[in-house]
This record gives C-alpha cells, structure tokens and sequence, in this order.
C-alpha cells in the first residue's frame, strides 16, 4: 500500500506495515507518530525535512526507551 498525502495538523492516520515504512516529514519537530503502540523518537529539528525508513528488523532504533 502507497500513502503519499498532507496531514493535516492534529490529523491522526494508522497505517499497517509488514515490510517497509518510509516516512518523508516537512516538519520533523512537529511530527509525532507511534510504533507498535510505543512512542518514536523525534525524527529531527523543527522546520527541518527529515525521511526515515523503518524496517521490522531497525523498529527499536525509532521506538524511545
């Protein structure tokens, strides 16, 4: 499945990856998201273009502590 679209601020979407998630994020400060009802680490600074590709094997990396 492909998810290419703006969300809106305070906008929640689920998406079920078995493979591969790939994130492209306009804003990383403002981004918040979850992995497997755990809270991801920040992506990156406010105001900065981050991407991420998160992996079933590299999910602890993006998962905080």
């Amino acid at each position: 499945m492909r998810l290419a679209r703006e969300v809106t601020p305070g906008e929640r979407i689920t998406v079920d990856a078995a493979e591969r998630l790939q994130i492209v994020v306009g804003d990383a400060g403002s981004f918040a998201y979850e992995l497997n009802e755990r809270p991801g680490r920040p992506l990156g600074a406010a105001g900065r273009v981050a991407r991420a590709t998160i992996l079933p094997s590299t999910i602890p990396q993006f998962q905080t502590p």
